[in-house]
């Protein structure tokens, strides 16, 4: 083993993680930037980041749509409707600024799991093709063996 895998940070890499286990994986090291993510941690992450910020997101949007048109149609008062809308908006922003370091974090841990540094999140930041690079980076596989980030996982993928 290389001397740099005996010197990396102690946390555990657990493999081959469920739904579950991966939130609260991620959640347990909510702002942790060493050691190495899974893909399966990864990708259950970017699930359940995407399940709770957007859905009060689009149904807030869509009651305010509905409000609209109830209103220009039927001439009725929908109120509620826009108030119950502004709620689900305003849920789900305050969701993606919860997540925000939580997504960071995985994200950089993916890409140590991988033998790269974190800075190489920041290929995020060129137009167009930037994310879709990233995206592709993180389907790779993990690398099997000891990096400077840590210890692979053992089982999984």
């Amino acid at each position: 083993m290389p001397a740099y895998a005996h010197d990396a940070p102690p946390i555990p890499t657990p493999a081959g993680l469920g739904f579950g286990a991966a939130i609260a994986e991620v959640f347990s090291k909510y702002a942790v930037f060493r050691g190495r993510a899974t893909r399966s941690e990864y990708w259950w992450w970017q699930l359940f980041s995407f399940l709770v910020f957007w859905l009060p997101a689009v149904g807030g949007i869509t009651l305010a749509i509905i409000g609209g048109v109830m209103e220009t149609t039927y001439g009725s008062d929908a109120e509620s409707l826009y108030t119950l809308g502004g709620l689900l908006m305003m849920l789900g922003a305050i969701t993606g600024l919860a997540l925000l370091l939580p997504n960071l974090a995985v994200a950089v841990r993916r890409l140590h799991d991988m033998d790269l540094s974190g800075w190489t999140y920041l290929i995020v930041l060129i137009p167009s093709i930037g994310g879709i690079i990233l995206f592709v980076m993180f389907l790779m596989p993990s690398k099997p063996h000891p990096n400077q980030y840590g210890l692979p996982p053992t089982t999984g993928y």
